[in-house]
C-alpha cells in the first residue's frame, strides 16, 4: 500500500441489545399461527416481510395471462416485496429455501431510515450500511443486493427565482411538453425537474406521490433501465424486487414490466391494488425498521440522534418494539400502532396508477413499450423478458 493510501474503516455488523422495556407481547389466542386479520395479508405467510407476493398473481393455480401476445406468467421466478431488513430467521429461511431468492433488486435510496443495517444483507449482500465491500464483484447466480435506486436524487430543494415566481401559478396536472416534441433526453428531464420541485410543494400527498412517479421515470430513468437489464438475465432469478413498503417504486416496475409482457391495464391495477390487502402488515414491519434505525443511530451517531430527539418527539412505543419476539405476531404485538394516517399512507390508490399508466405512460410515451424504447430498452429485451416470464397456454 502507498504511503498516504488509506484504508476504508471497516463497518462491523451492528449487534442489537434487549432494552428490557418492552410491554409484554403474550397471544391472545392460543394458535399464534391463526387467521391473520384484515389488513395483514401475505400470500406466502411471513412473519416480518411485509406485501411480498408472486408478480404472477396472488393464485398460482391461476397466473396472470397476457392478453397481448397469449402466454401466461410463470409461477415462482418474479417476486415483489417490502423491505427485508425486520426480516425473522424464519422469513430469511424461506426466501433461501422453498422460494430459492438469488438476486433482491432495492429500489430503495439507501440512505437515512432506508441504510439501516440488518442481517439480511449476510444472505443478499452488500448492506446499503457499507458494511460490505460493494465493489467485490458478486456473480450471477449469487445470493446478492442489486441496487437502483429509483428516488436517487429526488429531493425538494430551494427554488431558483424562476421557479418561484411560477408558484403563484397552478402547477399542470400534466406536463407541457412530452417526449416526442422535447428537443433532448436532457431538456425533458430538466424540465420534469422544475416540474416536479414545484409539484412537491403541494400540501396533498397524493399530488406529492405521482409527481414522485413520474420523476422516476423520466429524471431517474438509468435506474429504471438498469432494473429491467436486470431482470432479462436468467442467471439472476428468482428475483425479489422491492422499496420499504413494496408498493408505489415497487407497483411501478410490476406496471413496467406486467406491461411489457402484455397484461391488460384492469390487471395491471388490480393487481397494483393488492397492496391495500396488507397495508397494517407494511405499517407494522415499517415501525420495526424505524425502532432499527433509530436505536443504530442512537450508538453510531449519538449526536445527531440528540439532535433528532429534541426536534422531534419519538413514539413511546417504537424502542419497545426491539424486544417482541417473531413469536408473537405483530398483529397481536401491543407495541404496535396503527392510526388512520400512518394506515392510508401505507396503502395505494387507484388514481396514481390510472395517471401513470394513461396521463404519462400513454400520454408521453405511446404506452408501456413506448417508454421502454425512449429509455434504451429494446424490442430485443422485452423479448428475452417474455422468454424468461412466459409461458405457453395450454
Amino acid at each position: 500500500m502507498a504511503e498516504h493510501e488509506l484504508e476504508a474503516p471497516e463497518v462491523v455488523a451492528f449487534k442489537r441489545q434487549p432494552s428490557e422495556l418492552s410491554q409484554k407481547t403474550t397471544s391472545t389466542r392460543d394458535d399464534s399461527k391463526a387467521e391473520r386479520p384484515e389488513g395483514w395479508a401475505s400470500c406466502i405467510g411471513f412473519e416480518r416481510v411485509a406485501n411480498f407476493r408472486d408478480c404472477a398473481g396472488p393464485d398460482p393455480s391461476a397466473p396472470y395471462h397476457c392478453r397481448k401476445g397469449g402466454g401466461r406468467l410463470r409461477t415462482g421466478l418474479l417476486f415483489r416485496t417490502g423491505h427485508l431488513v425486520a426480516a425473522t430467521e424464519n422469513d430469511l429461511a424461506l426466501l433461501r429455501g422453498p422460494l430459492g431468492v438469488r438476486t433482491y433488486l432495492d429500489l430503495r435510496s439507501g440512505q437515512d431510515f432506508e441504510s439501516v443495517d440488518s442481517h439480511c444483507y449476510d444472505d443478499f449482500p452488500p448492506s446499503p450500511c457499507g458494511r460490505h465491500d460493494a465493489n467485490v464483484p458478486r456473480r450471477q447466480g449469487e445470493r446478492r443486493r442489486v441496487s437502483c435506486p429509483f428516488t436517487k436524487d429526488l429531493s425538494v430543494r430551494p427554488l431558483s427565482a424562476e421557479e418561484q415566481a411560477a408558484v403563484d401559478s397552478p402547477p399542470p396536472r400534466t406536463p407541457p411538453r412530452t417526449a416526442a416534441d422535447s428537443s433532448s433526453i436532457a431538456s425533458m428531464k430538466a424540465e420534469c425537474e422544475r416540474w416536479f420541485q414545484l409539484q412537491m410543494r403541494s400540501d396533498n400527498f397524493q399530488v406529492q406521490l405521482y409527481s414522485s412517479m413520474r420523476a422516476m421515470l423520466i429524471i431517474n430513468d438509468d435506474e429504471v433501465l438498469k432494473a429491467m437489464r436486470i431482470l432479462t438475465e436468467k442467471e439472476n432469478y428468482p428475483v425479489a424486487f422491492g422499496c420499504s413498503a413494496g408498493k408505489d417504486r415497487t407497483g411501478l416496475l410490476a406496471c413496467l414490466v406486467h406491461g411489457a409482457l402484455g397484461l391488460s391495464k384492469e390487471d395491471i391495477i388490480a393487481d397494483y391494488l393488492l397492496t391495500n390487502d396488507a397495508a397494517y402488515h407494511i405499517n407494522a414491519c415499517n415501525q420495526v425498521a424505524g425502532a432499527m434505525w433509530f436505536e443504530e443511530m442512537k450508538i453510531r451517531d449519538p449526536q445527531r440522534y440528540e439532535l433528532f430527539t429534541r426536534r422531534c418527539r419519538l413514539p413511546e412505543n417504537l424502542m419497545r418494539l426491539l424486544d417482541s419476539g417473531p413469536e408473537t405476531p405483530l398483529w397481536e404485538d401491543t407495541n404496535i400502532r396503527s392510526d388512520p394516517t400512518s394506515i392510508s399512507k401505507s396503502m395505494v390508490h387507484r388514481e396514481i396508477i390510472e395517471y401513470i399508466l394513461h396521463e404519462v405512460l400513454d400520454s408521453e410515451f405511446g404506452g408501456v413499450l413506448g417508454y421502454l424504447e425512449y429509455i434504451g430498452f429494446g424490442q430485443d429485451e422485452v423479448e428475452l423478458l417474455r422468454e424468461l416470464l412466459l409461458e405457453v397456454d395450454l
